[in-house]
């Protein structure tokens, strides 16, 4: 079943994309996803005192594909790269962030208007791409999920980059990503 009929066309064709950049909203391939890690899964290694002296996790890496959140200007080469770390948000299947019959709800609340409900904030919907095939009905950045890379993996990210969203999009996609930061008890 598709759940999507129109296409929006977010994207920047391959051709008008900076490759040389990480720009917010810009899709990262294979990487590994960082974040709420079961207990059962730890291990600790303690001094006699009993310090703790490291962690293990026992489980494999959990990887997958992920979204920038940081500000293109703070994660800019040209201005030295201001942050520490670079925030990431991975992106999930859209049938598993609603019902069917909410999607559209979903995927409107991506263009948020002074009459828009404040609904499914915590969501950003991505149009289907042949270059995250493993999201054929099309995904969702969660943006309770965000983790962060130290910035010496700038390099990396930016060989792991496969989309690059169009500005108005980006602008769509800042605005949402602001408001779920900044909504408080009145605004939910």
């Amino acid at each position: 079943m598709k759940l999507i009929s129109r296409i929006i066309m977010m994207f920047e064709l391959t051709a008008n994309y900076d490759n040389e950049a990480l720009l917010q909203g810009d899709i990262i391939k294979d990487i590994q996803f960082f974040g709420a890690i079961k207990e059962s899964n730890l291990t600790k290694t303690e001094s006699r005192g009993g310090r703790i002296l490291n962690w293990g996790i026992n489980s494999a890496p959990l990887m997958g594909t992920a979204i920038v959140l940081s500000h293109s200007c703070e994660i800019s080469k040209e201005n030295g790269v201001k942050l520490t770390s670079i925030v990431l948000a991975p992106l999930r299947n859209i049938q598993n962030a609603t019902k069917v019959d909410k999607v559209r709800e979903l995927i409107d609340s991506n263009y948020i208007t002074e009459s828009s409900p404040f609904s499914y904030l915590k969501y950003f919907y991505i149009e289907p791409n042949e270059k995250i095939v493993e999201f054929p009905e099309g995904c969702v950045v969660d943006f309770s999920k965000c983790y962060s890379i130290h910035k010496d993996s700038l390099e990396s990210l930016i060989s792991k980059k496969v989309l690059q969203l169009k500005p108005e999009i980006q602008d769509a996609f800042s605005l949402k990503l602001a408001l779920f930061f900044y909504r408080n008890k009145q605004s939910v």
